[in-house]
């Protein structure tokens, strides 16, 4: 039987509710993060502190990450990684992206 104590502690039905608040704040970031890479390459150490003051909360380069990863997996950005003899992006899938650290980000168009 639920009880109103339950939904005070943040179980509803019988289940936590972090990780749906979990969810919705990923939401946010990823939203954000969407929006700062249209128009130029970015990785999560140039956006992590931006998104944080804007969220008006802490935000780690993981956090982004995570972000960039799951945006790529669904097809709303693409992955890259520099090549250092020319300095140009060359295109990663979002699986190689998962094991590269140093990772770039765009919005596709």
């Amino acid at each position: 039987m639920w009880r109103a104590s339950q939904a005070r502690s943040g179980i509803v039905a019988g289940r936590s509710t972090r990780s749906l608040a979990s969810f919705m704040s990923g939401g946010a970031i990823e939203s954000e993060v969407l929006e700062r890479c249209r128009d130029d390459f970015e990785a999560p150490h140039t956006i992590a502190s931006d998104i944080a003051r804007d969220l008006g909360r802490p935000v780690t380069e993981s956090e982004v990450r995570a972000a960039f990863l799951s945006l790529a997996s669904k097809g709303l950005v693409q992955a890259y990684t520099f090549e250092t003899l020319s300095s140009r992006p060359v295109p990663i899938s979002s699986a190689d992206a998962v094991h590269t650290d140093a990772a770039w980000f765009k919005a596709k168009k």
